[in-house]
């Protein structure tokens, strides 16, 4: 008997037969075992997903006639850039046998070394420009975007999460911010950027609903289609029955910007889906 496993990722290959090699049995990857499908994966878990991948490959005729048993994972991990020493790079991301990476920054450093969250909601986030960097707003703008274009530079990830989630707390905290040239010009050099080193931008759609708003801002999303920056539609949700928040207004408002696809993940490749409203 053998083995399918659900995946086209050589180096999720290479782990499953580690893991299994005691099995005494022919592991093979979608591709060896012949299995060219195009899957749809709508679950709201991986769990889902994984069943969902699994399920398909073993009803197909050719897999039924090899007698064979079919496995499948699905994974990803969102990665912060706090430092030099902990960052998407460095090797103990880069050897996990991930599907993907998202690459984001959270935290900061204040002028006494020490680690401060900024993300938060808005009134939180107001108190600690306050009490953590003097009320300097500038300051905290400028070092954000310092570590998301540092995190570009050093690379191991292939999507930028919620590109600029500063802006919403940001602007809240001064309004008329986002049409400052300063901050504006901050903004288009990092997406420009991003475009140069070819990453994808996550459109994050998690706060949509609750505060107006997609990361990166919607008035920047003519910017990344005119720079051609590839981007898929997540919503970061937490919460299972809210996996699909925001996704329909969010593939609207891309189609307007002038987009006709986004990318979606199918059997451990990324792929240019169209928009369909």
């Amino acid at each position: 008997m053998k083995i399918i496993f659900a995946t086209g990722n050589k180096n999720k290959m290479t782990e499953i037969r580690q893991i299994l090699r005691d099995l005494g049995m022919e592991i093979l990857s979608m591709k060896e075992a012949g299995v060219d499908i195009d899957i749809v994966e709508d679950g709201k878990s991986f769990e889902e997903n994984a069943m969902i991948k699994a399920s398909a490959i073993a009803e197909l005729p050719e897999v039924r006639a090899m007698d064979a048993i079919v496995l499948a994972d699905d994974s990803g991990l969102e990665i912060d850039y706090l430092n030099e020493e902990s960052n998407p790079s460095v090797s103990r991301f880069r050897e996990l046998p991930l599907d993907y990476r998202i690459g984001s920054v959270h935290l900061l450093y204040n002028e006494r070394g020490e680690v401060v969250d900024v993300d938060v909601p808005a009134d939180v986030f107001r108190q600690i420009v306050d009490k953590q960097f003097g009320g300097d707003l500038e300051q905290v703008v400028r070092l954000y975007y310092g570590r998301l274009r540092r995190m570009l530079e050093l690379g191991g990830f292939d999507v930028v999460g919620h590109a600029d989630k500063m802006h919403y707390n940001a602007a809240c905290y001064r309004p008329g911010l986002l049409d400052e040239v300063w901050y504006d010009t901050l903004v288009k050099e990092y997406f420009e950027d991003i475009a140069a080193r070819g990453y994808q931008v996550e459109i994050n759609t998690k706060s949509y609903h609750d505060l107006g708003t997609f990361y990166p801002n919607g008035r920047y999303f003519p910017l990344l289609r005119g720079l051609g920056i590839r981007v898929q539609v997540n919503s970061d949700s937490h919460y299972p029955e809210r996996i699909n928040s925001g996704r329909p207004e969010a593939l609207r408002a891309l189609k307007q910007a002038g987009y006709e696809t986004v990318m979606e993940m199918y059997n451990g490749v990324w792929q240019e889906m169209p928009i369909v409203l």
